[in-house]
């Protein structure tokens, strides 16, 4: 029976800077592609009706403001666990925080939210997408934060 690695100073420390880089990474393509939402694009898809469907679960897409708000939060989380704040306990706490945000997202899924934008239920396409592609992602980026909180 062999026992599992142990992480010294130095694998630690790049074991934190690869998962801060691939969470930080998430956050902002994140936010690029709200912020793209924002200005009326449909990448990656052909027009805003399907763009709709397939990131709101409904036939149209919020307004600017709301893809802005959501590229602003995510800018911020990707340059929080990119080192923003420092490496003290508050951000630390900080980091924690967001991890079991972005992993409830994942374990709770997409249809909380859509009741919010006052969806009664989000169209097929949407929870088909929520878990295969969505929910999987928050659960890795949460994973890749939370790996970047710890290393540190």
């Amino acid at each position: 029976m062999t026992t599992p690695p142990v992480l010294t100073g130095r694998s630690r420390g790049t074991t934190a800077r690869i998962a801060g880089l691939t969470g930080s990474s998430a956050f902002a393509a994140a936010a690029l592609v709200h912020t793209a939402w924002g200005l009326g694009s449909a990448w990656p898809l052909r027009n805003r009706a399907d763009l709709a469907d397939a990131v709101v679960g409904s036939d149209t897409m919020p307004d600017a403001r709301a893809c802005f708000a959501v590229a602003g939060l995510a800018a911020a989380a990707a340059a929080l666990v990119a080192g923003a704040g420092g490496m003290g306990k508050a951000a630390t706490v900080a980091r924690f925080a967001l991890a079991t945000g972005v992993a409830a997202r994942g374990v709770a899924g997409g249809r909380p939210a859509t009741k919010v934008l006052g969806l009664e239920e989000p169209s097929p396409r949407f929870i088909q997408l929520d878990n295969t592609v969505y929910r999987p992602l928050c659960l890795g980026t949460a994973a890749a934060v939370l790996t970047a909180a710890v290393a540190t």
